[in-house]
Order: C-alpha cells, then sequence, then structure tokens
C-alpha cells in the first residue's frame, strides 16, 4: 500500500475522533496528530481544512471545540508572512522608506465607514436557538390541497399531543380554515413553499430562503465596483455570488431534505438578510457570501452523518477548486476561503453553527491576526512549510511598495469586516444555556473573545472605533444586548492593555454604571471587565478607584447565593486591594467593610469562597506578594517573620480567627483550602501572640477545639 492512502486512512480515523473521543484529552491528541499529517503533507493542506471545517458545525459541544483545537493547530504549523515582513523584504530589495511611506499614505475605504450599528439593533433579526427550520412542514410534491390540509392536519395533532386515543375529538378543536390561514401567513409564495425541490423530490415550507439568496447574490455583485479589483478578486467575487445563489439546492445528502434545517453560509430569510445588506455597502468586501469552501466530499460522509448536523453537510458537497490551490501556492493566505466563509455562518440562526464559527474565528485569529487576507510575494521556490515536514514561513520573493501597502490595506479590511460581524453577533444572538452552576451565552461570549483576538493588531483608531461601537450596546434597553456590549469591552480592555490609559477614562464610567444595573449578569460581566487592567486603574485617579471599591462594597448585601455576579465582584475586589491603586490607602475603612465578606466565607460556590479567601489575602499583606510573604522566614530560626498588623485587623480578629479556622476545618476543595491555610499564617503572623490569645476567648478556644476534633466523614 502506498504512502498518500495510509496517511489518508489515518487522517479518517483522527477525524473521527474528534467527533467520538471519549475524553477531551483524547480528541485534543487526535487534533495534534491531525495538523503532523498536515504537516507532512502540504499538498493536501486545503482538503485537511475542509475536513476539519465540517466538524465546526457538530451538534457535540466537545467535537466543536475539537475543532477549534485542530484548526489551532494547523495556523500554529502554517505561517504567513505580515504585511510588516513583506516591509523588511522590501527594504531588502532597495526600496527606500521614502517610497513605502508615500505607499501607504492612501487608504482604501474601511468597512467600519459604511457600518451601522443601530441599523443592525432596529432591522436585524434576534438568533435565537434555531430558525426554526426543524418546525417546518415537509410534504411531498403534487398532493392536492385536500390531501395536504389532511396532512396538516395530523402533523399539528401529533405536535400537540392529540394523537392517541384520549376520548376527545381532536378534530373538533381546529378546522380547515385555520390551517389554511396558517398556510397563507407561512409564505405569500406557494410555489416557493410547496413545489421548490429539495433532496429527492421533497419539498418544505420554508418562507422563500432561495429568492432570499438570490437577492443577496445580486446585491453583492451590484454592491462591487468590478473594475477597481484585480483579475482574481473578480473570479473570487463570481465563485461567491454562485454560492450563494445554489447553496439552497445543494444535495449533500437526504438529511437536509429530511429536517429542514439551514445551511451554513445561506440567508435564512427576510431579516437575517437585511443585517447581511447592513454589513457590505462599499467596495470594501469583496469577499462575503461565499457558501462554499475548497474540499473532498469523498471521505466526508461518514462524518457528516456521525454529527448530525445537515448545516455541516452543505460545507463538505464543494470540492477544493484548482484557482483556490493557485492562489496559495502563489503566496494567498492559506485560510482565507475558511475564513470567508466561518466570518459569515458567524450570523448563521442555528447557534451550534454560529458557535462553531466565532470558536474557529477566535483559534485562527489567535495567531494569523497580523496574517489575515495577506498575499505574499513568493520566490517560487518550495520553502518552509511548503516543503513536506518542512516547518516555518515560505520563502519571499522581490516586494514592491505597492504590494506593502496593499497587503496592509487587505489585512486591514479583512479584520474589520471580521470585528463587524462579530459585533452583529453581540447585537443579535439571544441564545442562552445552562452551564455549571450558572447560566452562560456561549456564542457571545466566545465572539467577544474572537473580537479581542481580531482588535490585538488592528490600530489604536480603529480600535477606539470599536470602542464606541460598544458603547453604543451598552446603552440599549434590552439587557442581554447591554450583557453583550460589556463582553466585548472585558475582552478588548484585555487585549489591547498598551491603549488602557486611551481606553479606561470612558470605559470606567460605564462599567461603573453597568455594575449598578438590574441585571445580575450584566454587573458580573461589567466586575470581570475590570479584573484584567485592575492594576492600571491609576490613569483614572484615587479618587475614581476608591469610589469603585465602594460601590462594590455596597454591592455585597445586594448579592444572594444564586447572583451570577457573586463571584465577579468577590473577584474584582481582590485584585483592587491586590494591585490596584491605593491600596495601602484604603484599609482605614475596612474595619466596617470588611464583615460584610463574612456570609460568603462558606458560600455553596467554591468559586466564591476561592475569592473570599483570595480578598483577605490581599488585604491582609497588599504590598507584598504571596509567594515572598510565603518565604519571609527567619534563616536562623526557621520561623516566619512577623508582620505589621493592619489598622483594620484589631477588632476583627475574634471573628476572623473563628471563621478562618472553621474554614480550614472543613473546607473540602483544594484549592479553596490551599487558600484558607495561608489566610490563616498571614492572621498568625499579623497578631501579636499576647493579641491572638485576647481574641480567642476560652469558650470560643474550646469550640475551635472541638471543631478540629471531630471526625471527617
Amino acid at each position: 500500500m502506498s504512502a498518500k492512502p495510509q496517511s489518508s486512512s489515518r487522517l479518517q480515523k483522527l477525524l473521527n475522533l474528534l467527533d467520538t473521543g471519549t475524553s477531551d484529552a483524547t480528541r485534543k491528541a487526535a487534533a495534534k496528530q491531525l495538523s503532523e499529517i498536515a504537516r507532512a503533507h502540504p499538498d493536501q493542506l486545503l482538503s485537511t481544512i475542509q475536513k476539519v471545517h465540517v466538524y465546526l458545525y457538530n451538534k457535540s459541544w466537545e467535537t466543536r471545540v475539537a475543532a477549534g483545537e485542530a484548526l489551532a493547530f494547523l495556523a500554529d504549523i502554517f505561517e504567513h508572512h505580515t504585511p510588516d515582513d513583506l516591509r523588511w523584504q522590501a527594504l531588502a530589495c532597495g526600496v527606500s522608506e521614502e517610497a513605502l511611506n508615500m505607499a501607504e499614505g492612501p487608504q482604501m475605504p474601511l468597512s467600519f465607514a459604511n457600518f451601522s450599528l443601530q441599523q443592525v439593533l432596529e432591522r436585524g433579526t434576534p438568533l435565537g436557538a434555531s430558525g426554526g427550520q426543524e418546525f417546518d412542514l415537509v410534504l411531498e410534491p403534487g398532493l392536492t390541497p385536500k390531501a395536504r390540509l389532511a396532512a396538516q392536519r395530523e402533523v399539528l395533532k401529533k405536535r400537540l399531543g392529540l394523537d392517541r386515543d384520549m376520548g376527545l375529538d381532536a378534530d373538533a378543536l381546529f378546522n380547515d380554515e385555520d390551517l389554511e390561514a396558517a398556510e397563507e401567513v407561512c409564505s405569500g409564495d406557494t410555489t416557493t413553499r410547496y413545489s421548490q425541490p429539495h433532496a429527492r423530490g421533497a419539498a418544505t415550507c420554508s418562507g422563500g430562503s432561495q429568492k432570499a439568496q438570490q437577492v443577496a447574490a445580486q446585491e453583492l455583485l451590484r454592491s462591487m465596483d468590478v473594475e477597481k479589483l484585480s483579475a482574481r478578486e473578480r473570479n473570487r467575487l463570481k465563485r461567491k455570488a454562485k454560492a450563494l445563489g445554489r447553496s439552497d439546492s445543494l444535495r449533500p445528502g437526504e438529511p437536509i431534505a429530511a429536517t429542514g434545517q439551514h445551511q451554513p453560509g445561506a440567508a435564512p430569510g427576510v431579516g437575517r438578510h437585511k443585517v447581511c445588506s447592513g454589513i457590505r455597502t462599499g467596495p470594501e468586501s469583496p469577499r462575503d457570501g461565499d457558501g462554499s469552501l475548497g474540499g473532498s466530499n469523498g471521505e466526508d460522509g461518514a462524518a457528516v452523518g456521525t454529527g448530525g448536523s445537515t448545516a455541516a453537510a452543505a460545507v463538505a458537497a464543494v470540492e477544493v477548486g484548482d484557482d483556490e490551490v493557485q492562489q496559495v501556492s502563489e503566496g494567498g493566505w492559506p485560510f482565507q476561503r475558511l475564513g470567508d466563509q466561518i466570518v459569515v455562518d458567524s450570523l448563521d440562526p442555528v447557534w451550534e453553527v454560529r458557535h462553531g464559527a466565532v470558536l474557529a474565528l477566535r483559534e485562527l485569529l489567535r495567531g494569523h491576526a497580523a496574517v489575515a487576507g495577506v498575499e505574499a510575494p513568493l520566490d517560487g521556490v518550495p520553502s518552509g512549510w511548503a516543503v513536506p515536514g518542512g516547518q516555518g514561513k515560505r520563502s519571499l520573493g522581490a516586494v514592491s511598495a505597492s504590494q506593502v501597502a496593499a497587503a496592509r490595506a487587505a489585512n486591514q479590511r479583512w479584520l474589520e469586516d471580521c470585528v463587524v460581524h462579530l459585533l452583529c453577533v453581540l447585537a443579535l444572538d439571544r441564545f442562552g444555556d445552562y452551564g455549571s452552576d450558572q447560566v452562560t451565552a456561549p456564542v457571545r461570549e466566545t465572539a467577544a473573545q474572537a473580537l479581542g483576538m481580531a482588535l490585538t493588531t488592528l490600530d489604536a483608531i480603529s480600535v477606539r472605533t470599536v470602542a464606541a461601537m460598544l458603547r453604543e450596546l451598552q446603552g440599549q434597553n434590552d439587557w442581554r444586548v447591554r450583557y453583550g456590549g460589556f463582553c466585548g469591552l472585558k475582552y478588548m480592555l484585555a487585549a489591547r492593555m498598551d491603549l488602557a490609559p486611551d481606553l479606561l477614562p470612558e470605559a470606567l464610567p460605564l462599567l461603573r454604571r453597568g455594575l449598578a444595573d438590574p441585571d445580575d449578569d450584566v454587573r458580573a460581566a461589567c466586575a470581570d471587565a475590570l479584573v484584567p487592567v485592575a492594576g492600571a486603574l491609576g490613569v483614572v485617579g484615587t479618587q475614581a478607584v476608591a469610589e469603585l471599591r465602594l460601590q462594590l462594597w455596597d454591592l455585597l448585601p445586594q448579592l444572594s447565593d444564586l447572583s451570577a455576579a457573586t463571584n465577579s465582584v468577590m473577584s474584582l475586589l481582590a485584585h483592587l486591594y491586590g494591585r490596584g491603586p491605593g491600596a495601602a490607602a484604603a484599609t482605614d475603612e475596612l474595619t466596617a467593610l470588611v464583615p460584610r465578606l463574612f456570609p460568603f466565607v462558606r458560600h455553596t460556590l467554591s468559586t466564591v469562597r476561592a475569592s473570599v479567601m483570595q480578598c483577605l489575602e490581599r488585604m491582609l499583606a497588599p504590598p507584598v506578594p504571596t509567594a515572598a510573604v510565603e518565604e519571609a522566614v527567619d534563616p536562623a530560626s526557621a520561623v516566619a517573620i512577623p508582620l505589621p498588623p493592619p489598622a483594620w485587623l484589631q477588632p476583627l480578629l475574634p471573628a476572623l480567627v473563628q471563621l478562618v479556622f472553621q474554614n480550614v476545618m472543613m473546607e473540602g476543595e483544594q484549592r479553596v483550602l490551599d487558600a484558607s491555610v495561608r489566610v490563616w499564617r498571614l492572621l498568625v503572623r499579623c497578631a501579636a501572640p499576647a493579641t491572638l490569645c485576647e481574641a480567642m476567648a476560652p469558650e470560643q478556644f474550646r469550640a475551635l477545639m472541638a471543631l478540629g476534633s471531630t471526625q471527617v466523614r
């Protein structure tokens, strides 16, 4: 057997492990080995990307995460050139700095200039768990009106649970006129609803999605000034327009007709179409609407079937084109088609497709944000990862000043268009899921993470523009939109710490307003947004930080055991007293404020208990890092050196000794126990022996000893 069939067979087994692996470690190992196979066979890179892409839309969360990890490994191996790489190569080729600066001067129109977030909020269709396609009525073509009504009646009775013998005449609950009225509401175009062919001649009541796709394709063509594009861009645009027009008629398998599920990249209806048309209205977006991605459909039938997702079938139905292979071989970004497609699919009505798309964007942008959309002129000699088993970037050829400017503009355009789509996700997504001990918004959270990755390489002006759009979301009446805006701000601040002096003065008032929001999830998002920048809050002044601390203390009595913001607020307090500006000066008021932590010492959530212990630890020794405190011992006696007691500790010492000792005895979570032990040691070192003895009355001491001698079951 030749090496290529063997590698293909092994590749398929690894792909199956992404879906069927028994543990996360197994799936991750499969993703890693898959990337190594791609390194050994770089000519199959595009096909491998296509096969992994299918699993991004799987119904299983673990499978989508594994597919994202596989893309991350592939992105690490198959590096690409940044605009700065091209600039250095141009300088090495003799291009002067002056020529490069002149070429970089004029900028092409950017997508931010033609994007209205307010229009999206007003006209966009909210994105829930799905677009409702799974509830569409599937009918055989050629049915008479009477037979169609009879079929509708049976389906309705089954959905209402009236198909069993219950001693009730279910037919009397609704008549033919009710069904006919519903038929008219579903769509005014009977031909579109009942005569549109799908796989094996089935027809579905789907509201005319093909018509919306065709309109989108026509508008895409009209929105472009084709004469200003290169031949390659014109061909790419034509492919995308064709893909939009034919995506409803793709027939990768019977499940599409059987379930009526929406295919990624296709417009689900007028609402979705309006959002997309609001995103792209100028010549800056020559790439959206691509309903296809290169790949072989020979071995993917099993992959699509095991995932149970008909959305993946549309991806697997299109083969890798020769033009795409040529584009990559000539220096194009290897992940161009994948990136274009997942950007479009980030607004899919099915939440699993949206989640898989933004998850892939996050992993792809983690290492390729600076190279997205860049076409690098190569020297024509196989090098770097293009050589089987090789690594590193491919060798550049001669680079001109215009090519450097074009690469920088292409990267900026791609990132801005990606950011625009992610902002739309934050604005329109409404899906919530139960995970761990709280409700989560997986699509918005992952989209915000991808947004942070995209902003890492954008210039300061673009970042401030995005910040202004996020402020627009934070001012909406719908708490879910506000939550999405604060999630985006959280990862923006974490990703661009270098711009904290510019962003924090405007962001802090909004975050403080969010901390007073009536919705608990919004308060949690605001507190989480401030944690990574706690050490940089000095730019807003010590007075503003002191007011923030006081607001957090006032918020604690309002939190209950079920509040999602409890852990976030507690964690922010700990960071503010440990690293925040003016932490030492804020201890005077702690005598009255620290008792507000006591009800949370034995909180039902281990994360809250850990945050309380961390907060006490930071307050007891704020100027010294924890590791340094642990190592502060006298070498001669091997005894810990006493620490100066904080001014607020003396009145609260009896209560703290009892609570912390109780926590040490009763805690079952190891990390909380370790934090409790560290706090206990700090208490002993901060309090003089005589003071500690006075704090422990005989009755309290006996109670502690009794607790310590109680057998743990």
